[in-house]
């Protein structure tokens, strides 16, 4: 009897085991944005593209949009500036521990910040580019300093911009913005403007971007986004290294017309999440998920691949390394 006990203990220990298990694997972190519902402005969700699961995360501690969103080399995510007041000076950053991101800031600045661009170098340091107020200005953050540093100032304004990393030089690529940058496209470093690349053949301001490899080539995408205050775009774009030159995809438009959209590159899919479609009157904004599908150079006939939780435009997305984010995740099996 105390055998067939104990090898009941054992079953349900390494079944519980299994059950808890931490995944492994990267997935897509989503934080924030403008919405139809201001509670979204708090919401964090997990996307895992390989099992088809989504989970909510509990709740930012203060409101976001019109922020940035990077991973560390420490696989945590740190949101920078916003719209708000209580984001505009600071940075915060997820907290494994506690399964959340803390109110407690890691960064300040001394001048506020949103609509900017950022990324991190090879060393770990933060860089902030452009932004509504700080156009000109470039600041890097340094893991352990608590004050942003100014890197440089910017001779071209970035304001709405989209910026694309480039890890094999440790550079980034910055398209587009609202005038008079709308169709510049500038390479950036830790010391300032290294190059100027051609310029798009679409200005475009609040659009998407991403980078992509096909056949041992690297290109850059970029889609949607504003072409005035009022007229939203559809058009996407392909910049080839080789030949330095953007193209106009001619296979077919973006399912709609759509601004503060963002692209992600996970799993050698290049994916669009979300924005604000135009409409007559007001905003309807999305949730939708829709794939490039890199050799046939169309979006999928305008059928999306899956849908976020919550619709949001404006808002904070990077790739993570899922085991550090689902201690307080229960995941959905929502795509079958």
């Amino acid at each position: 009897m105390r055998i067939f006990v104990r090898n009941i203990i054992l079953y349900l220990f390494s079944s519980f085991l299994v059950v808890t298990e931490a995944r492994e694997g990267e997935g897509v972190l989503i934080t924030g944005g403008l919405s139809d519902n201001k509670a979204t402005q708090r919401k964090v969700e997990l996307i895992d593209f390989r099992l088809g699961n989504i989970c909510s995360l509990p709740k930012l501690p203060e409101n976001y949009f019109a922020h940035t969103q990077n991973t560390l080399s420490n696989n945590k995510a740190l949101l920078c500036g916003g719209f708000v007041p209580s984001t505009r000076n600071f940075c915060r950053q997820w907290n494994k521990k506690k399964g959340k991101f803390l109110r407690k800031p890691i960064h300040r600045f001394r001048t506020p910040w949103w609509d900017h661009v950022s990324w991190v170098n090879g060393s770990d340091e933060t860089f902030v580019l452009g932004g509504e107020r700080t156009s000109n200005l470039t600041v890097f953050l340094k893991p352990g300093n608590f004050s942003a540093i100014k890197a440089y100032d910017t001779e071209y304004p970035s304001r709405l911009s989209c910026a694309i990393f480039k890890p094999d030089t440790d550079t980034v690529i910055v398209t587009g913005g609202r005038d008079p940058t709308m169709d510049r496209v500038f390479e950036y470093g830790n010391t300032g403007l290294m190059d100027e690349k051609a310029n798009l053949q679409i200005g475009r301001y609040n659009h998407g971007c991403t980078s992509f490899s096909s056949d041992s080539k690297s290109f850059y995408i970029v889609t949607g986004g504003q072409k005035n205050q009022v007229d939203l775009l559809d058009s996407t774009e392909i910049y080839d290294l080789e030949s330095n030159a953007w193209a106009v995809v001619t296979s077919g438009p973006f399912p709609v017309k759509v601004a503060g959209l963002r692209l992600i590159n996970i799993m050698d899919m290049v994916l669009a999440f979300g924005g604000d479609q135009e409409r007559e009157f007001g905003d309807k904004f999305l949730n939708s998920i829709f794939r490039w599908y890199i050799t046939e150079q169309t979006w999928g006939n305008g059928v999306s691949v899956q849908n976020m939780t919550h619709k949001r435009s404006q808002f904070g997305i990077s790739v993570v390394n899922i085991k550090d984010y689902e201690k307080k995740c229960v995941w959905k099996d929502v795509w079958g």
